[in-house]
Order: structure tokens, then C-alpha cells, then sequence
């Protein structure tokens, strides 16, 4: 007989002429696909003892009461969490960490990228639709009102800057959830909202610093209760996702005010904990663009050794090194033109190379640069290319912004190798032949890209490279729109622009011969 699953025994055990131990929630059972999952697995086991089976039983009780509410699809389970005034992120007593949500896997429009919402568990790329899965409960819920308004401001704008080559939202979704379990990430979050805030000025200047002093304080104690208590290297994406953080409020300080402090912390960070680069790899690829900014503004070699895990997950390497034609994913393209541009900046400015050596690695980057362009995906073309009238930079937009970042890495390096293989013994028409075609052109649609992306987090990914690049320019047009740019964003977004904007001025009008000067 069929179980029919009446309660406290289905009619088949009751008619059975021997006693029989109603187990209608065993192995066998399997629950019929609803529109919120894409599938629902049944027990493994297929020899469960009495006691298992009861179990189990009450488990299934336990899920089919809640199953019976109604969800929206980004419902999050909530179980026993006790809010304290006092202590904004203290663990509640008996608090369980076992509760299963129904978490969305979908792409969204958000700030020029597409989102997938994941969990604190950081999955893989590509997943399906809708899944259950197990997300840790928030240590408590935030009751600071001001404490509120930054970590929404963090998670609604300058996280999303960060997440420039990040499909999966990592900063800006991911992030959040973590830091509601870790009080360091939640310090650096609030820090660095607190820091555009107050330049801005959303709120006291003094209160901005507030934040970042509690942020260091929380990182500094966290350090030295690792040393002292001699914690693993092992990975911790909390804290590398702390430093970079961190390393981007600094970042909004001009040159002669920026100690570098949390970029230097970062590249010690990765250098010693390679495990560090897993989980895609978003934030040891922050840290990369972090630290070439610096290179470009200082004229300096970037670092551009990467864990082989790195390596082979985000720039599609072939098992013995070398780089594979096709890299795995479609951001990875992003950041095979970012190491291409660190080792560009390296090649040129590392004053130890013998101009041999310096000769036969700008051949190779040439190579490199040719077959990224060449081999590009149709996903990386722009949807939007065209010149408006008296603008001297074409316009040109992409669908994400890991397109743009892409883009500008390709052309900042392909300029930069220009500019240090430019031929000897030309005369003066084939040598304004070539400036043209290999140097101020690719720079004039680096500044078209740059200044048509809508992104803030790419925008000010490139105003280093246009700045530096800008040196090429002779003509009033291009020197004057470019200076005009620079001088507007920073007006606008307080990024610290200023010290780009005299340098330039000083070598257009021939008062300095060097950038670096």
C-alpha cells in the first residue's frame, strides 16, 4: 500500500497486519520541485536505523512548516538573534549559524556590471539560477544609525567602485555579508565611507577620522592577536578584503599625503600568503591596480609576481606557466591586460635592466598585447563609438566595466611600449609619422574610454594612465579638454587629481622635462 502521509501514522501502517514503524520521511521520500529551486535532493542513505529515521523526521517537519510560509526569493531565515544597543557586533548567546536561506543566483544591471548574488561562501562562477544554501547568521543586527547610514552608503556606492572586474559583486554583495560577521571588515567599511563622506562633506571631518582610527585600531589588534596566538598563513579573505579596504580611502589623498601605508601591508599580505589569491581572486586584483596606480604616478617598477593560483584561475594559463590563448572567463581578460601592464611598467622604469634585456622584453610585450587583442572575445567590443563635434577624444562605451578596464590596461601598455621602442636615425616626418600612430592616438582613445564610462570605479581606474600618458600631447585641443577633465572629476568626487593636473601643466609648458620632477 501507498504511504498517503497522515499524521501521527499514514492508513498503510495502520492496516498493516503486523506492527510497523511509520518511516514515510525515510530515503524514499523526494519533494516535488518548486519555482524557487531548481532541484531538491533526497537522503543518500538507504539504511537509516529507527532513531536516524526520527531524526530525520523531525527535520523534515521543521523545513516543510517553513516551506509553507510564503518567501520572496532573497529571504534570508533568521533564527534567535539578539540585538544589543551596547555592542553592535557581539555574537547572542545560543546563537546558531545552521540556517538555511534561499539565496538568488541571477545577474542584475548594477553601476554598468552585471551582479550575481552569492554566499559568504564565495562559489564558483556560473551558477544555477536559484540554490539552497547554508548562510552563517549575522552576529547582530546594526542599531548606530550613523553606523547604518556608512554601511549602506558602502554597500549602495563605493563598494560597487571596487567591483570593477567583479561579475559576482564581491565587494559590494559578498563583502557585506562577511562583514557582519567580523567587526575588522565592518571597521574598514565604515572607514572608507566615512572618509568619502567627509570629503564630501556629508559629515565632520572629525568624525571621518573618528572611523578611521577605529579601523586601524581593530586591524592592528587583530594582527597582533594572530601573531601572539600563532595563527595559520592559511587563506583569509576577511582580512585581505580589510587591507585593500582600507588601501582605497588612502588612496584618496594626494601623492605628497599618501604613506602608502595599507598598499604596503597588502603587498606583504599577498607576498607571504599566496592562498590569499583564491575565491576568484577580486581582491589580490584590487591590490594589483592599487599598486599600479603608484608605479605610473611615480614612474617606479609594479611588482608582477602572482601565485601560480592566480595564474591559472584568472588569466588562463597552460600548466607549464605559459599564457594560454583563450583565458577561462571573461574578466580574467581584464586581468590578463592588467599583469601585461604591470610588466610593462617594470620593463621600462626598472633602472637595473640592461637596455638589451629591456630591448628584447618590450619585443615580447608587443607580442603579448597583439595576440590579447587579436584573441578577444566578441563580448569585448563596444556598443557605442563615435566622435562628438570640437571633442577631440572619440566616445567610446562597453556593456561592463571589466570591458573598460581591459581596454584601458591594453592601450596604456601599448603606448608605454611605444614610447620605449620609438626607432633611432628617423627623420623628422617618419618620427611624427610614428608619435601619431603608435603614441597619441592610442592615448586619445584611452581618454575616450576613460571619460565615457559612467563607473566611478573605472573612471578613476584610468585617470593615472591619462594622466602620465597626457605628456604626449602638443596640441592645445587635447591638452586643454584632458586638463578640464581631470580638474572636473576631482571637483565632483574629491579623487585627488590635483598634483596630475600641475605636473602636466609644468611639462606642456616646458618648465619641467620629467614627470617625476
Amino acid at each position: 500500500m501507498l504511504c498517503d502521509r497522515v499524521l501521527p501514522t499514514c492508513s498503510a501502517c495502520r492496516k498493516s497486519r503486523h506492527p510497523r514503524h511509520c518511516e514515510y520521511a525515510g530515503s524514499v521520500l523526494r519533494v516535488r520541485p518548486s519555482v524557487y529551486t531548481e532541484r531538491v535532493r533526497g537522503s543518500t542513505s538507504s539504511a537509516s536505523t529507527h532513531s536516524s529515521s526520527n531524526e530525520t523526521t523531525d527535520k523534515i517537519h521543521s523545513t516543510e512548516a517553513r516551506l509553507s510560509q510564503p518567501l520572496s526569493v532573497s529571504t534570508i531565515l533568521i533564527n534567535d538573534i539578539n540585538v544589543s544597543p551596547t555592542n553592535n557586533l557581539s555574537t547572542s548567546p545560543g546563537q546558531k549559524h545552521d540556517t538555511v536561506a534561499l539565496v538568488p543566483h541571477s545577474s542584475s544591471s548594477h553601476a554598468g556590471h552585471a551582479h550575481s548574488h552569492s554566499s559568504p561562501e564565495l562559489s564558483g562562477r556560473s551558477p544555477p539560477l536559484y540554490r539552497w544554501s547554508p548562510v552563517p547568521l549575522p552576529r547582530t543586527v546594526v542599531v548606530n544609525p550613523g553606523d547604518a547610514e556608512l554601511f549602506e552608503f558602502y554597500i549602495r556606492e563605493t563598494g560597487v567602485w571596487l567591483d570593477v572586474v567583479s561579475p559576482t559583486a564581491y565587494f559590494s554583495e559578498t563583502v557585506p555579508r562577511l562583514a557582519l560577521h567580523d567587526p575588522v571588515l565592518f571597521s574598514a567599511c565604515l572607514s572608507y565611507a566615512a572618509r568619502i563622506q567627509a570629503l564630501t562633506g556629508k559629515i565632520d571631518k572629525e568624525q571621518g577620522e573618528l572611523y578611521g582610527s577605529r579601523a586601524i585600531e581593530a586591524l592592528l589588534d587583530k594582527l597582533s592577536s594572530r601573531s601572539t596566538a600563532g595563527a595559520s598563513t592559511k587563506h583569509d579573505d576577511v582580512l585581505s578584503a580589510t587591507v585593500v579596504i582600507l588601501r582605497m580611502a588612502e588612496q584618496f589623498s594626494e601623492m605628497q599625503e599618501d604613506m602608502r601605508c595599507h598598499l604596503m601591508g597588502a603587498s606583504s599580505l599577498f607576498a607571504r600568503n599566496p592562498d590569499h589569491a583564491f575565491d576568484g581572486a577580486v581582491a589580490f586584483w584590487v591590490y594589483k591596480r592599487q599598486s599600479i596606480r603608484m608605479a605610473v604616478l611615480n614612474e617606479e617598477p609594479c611588482e608582477i609576481d602572482m601565485p601560480d593560483a592566480v595564474t591559472d584561475a584568472d588569466m588562463g594559463c597552460s600548466p607549464g606557466g605559459g599564457m594560454a590563448t583563450t583565458p577561462i572567463s571573461d574578466e580574467a581578460w581584464a586581468n590578463r591586460a592588467t599583469y601585461l601592464f604591470a610588466r610593462a611598467c617594470t620593463v621600462c622604469w626598472d633602472t637595473s635592466l640592461s637596455e638589451t634585456a629591456r630591448d628584447a622584453m618590450l619585443t615580447d610585450l608587443s607580442r603579448l598585447l597583439a595576440q590579447w587583442h587579436d584573441s578577444l572575445p566578441d563580448t569585448y567590443q563596444p556598443w557605442a563609438r563615435y566622435q562628438l563635434p570640437n571633442d577631440p577624444f572619440p566616445v567610446v562605451r562597453y556593456v561592463s566595466t571589466w570591458h573598460v578596464v581591459g581596454w584601458q590596461y591594453y592601450y596604456a601598455a601599448k603606448v608605454l611600449v611605444g614610447l620605449y621602442r620609438k626607432p633611432e636615425h628617423m627623420n623628422v616626418l617618419a618620427m611624427s609619422r610614428y608619435m601619431e600612430s603608435e603614441v597619441v592616438a592610442p592615448t586619445r582613445v584611452l581618454c575616450g574610454i576613460t571619460m565615457a564610462s559612467p563607473a566611478f570605479g573605472s573612471t578613476i581606474n584610468g585617470t593615472a594612465l591619462i594622466s602620465w600618458l597626457g605628456q604626449v600631447f602638443s596640441g592645445k585641443d587635447d591638452q586643454n579638454r584632458l586638463i578640464t577633465f581631470l580638474q572636473d572629476f576631482g571637483h565632483k568626487t574629491k579623487w585627488p587629481n590635483e598634483t596630475c593636473c600641475d605636473r602636466l601643466r609644468r611639462i606642456w609648458s616646458g618648465e619641467s622635462q620629467s614627470w617625476v620632477q
